[in-house]
């Protein structure tokens, strides 16, 4: 495992687009990582790095209560990328003791002057899976929840390019994990943004969401000048059209071209 921590600082082998295979290994090893992981994080020093938001995640993904303590010290730190990473991974956790100290962080978030979309949306993912699903009134609380983020991400083209595209990446996860298809028109104008991780995780959210409207937008970044993008192109059509045996760029133009895919 410490192996896997060392690779992981590697921005190589451990990026947003090409993906950090080390996180394997150390998910494999189940609770046992937890420790190591912590104290990574708390180790991690002043300089931010890929490695620390694929540390949180991995956090929200070992079902471990150990956890909770390191992401909720997360929940208060000044970089808005590691709070917001922590507010998401607690959500995915849904451990209902995280509750109070999630709480107490979207009500700090909706009161700050200009509140950070991403902190805000991810704590209200947050807030969703951790309440109570028997309670009477849950649906229109969790439809309330979805609608704040919704509004975030309801500005027009050039509203939407101007946004920062650590913010609007981390926002379409939260939309994948939500499930919120509402928000698919702007995950297809993330397809346009310069950031490729950016549109990696457009493309990722159209094919989770299975968006036939996002289709011409993966076959125009079947020629991305990023190798993970045009990849990830490939994989989102196959998820949308279930046409798996189709797997380079020139098959699914041929495709495209029979079924008039580019037809507004």
């Amino acid at each position: 495992m410490t192996e896997a921590l060392r690779e992981m600082r590697s921005r190589p082998k451990c990026n947003r687009v090409s993906g950090c295979p080390a996180t394997t290994t150390l998910l494999s090893a189940g609770h046992a990582a937890t420790p190591l992981v912590a104290q990574a994080l708390a180790e991690r020093g002043p300089r931010d790095a890929p490695w620390i938001g694929f540390l949180i995640e991995l956090l929200g993904q070992l079902d471990d209560p150990r956890a909770i303590p390191t992401l909720v010290e997360l929940l208060d730190q000044p970089r808005w990328e590691y709070a917001a990473r922590a507010a998401h991974a607690l959500g995915r956790l849904a451990l209902p003791e995280a509750r109070p100290a999630v709480d107490a962080a979207l009500a700090r978030a909706r009161a700050a002057e200009l509140p950070n979309a991403a902190v805000v949306g991810a704590l209200l993912y947050a807030q969703d899976r951790l309440a109570d699903r028997a309670a009477p009134g849950f649906r229109e609380a969790s439809d309330a929840r979805r609608a704040e983020l919704l509004a975030f991400l309801d500005g027009g083209p050039e509203e939407l390019a101007r946004l920062n595209p650590a913010v609007y990446a981390l926002a379409l996860e939260i939309v994948r994990d939500w499930r919120l298809s509402a928000a698919l028109p702007a995950a297809r104008l993330a397809g346009q943004h310069p950031g490729r991780f950016v549109r990696y995780e457009a493309l990722k959210t159209m094919a989770r969401l299975q968006d036939t409207g996002g289709i011409p937008v993966a076959m125009r970044l079947l020629d991305d000048s990023s190798p993970g993008v045009r990849r990830q192109a490939v994989a989102t059509l196959q998820a949308i059209t279930g046409a798996t045996g189709l797997t380079d760029a020139e098959a699914w133009r041929a495709w495209c071209e029979r079924h008039d895919c580019m037809a507004p």
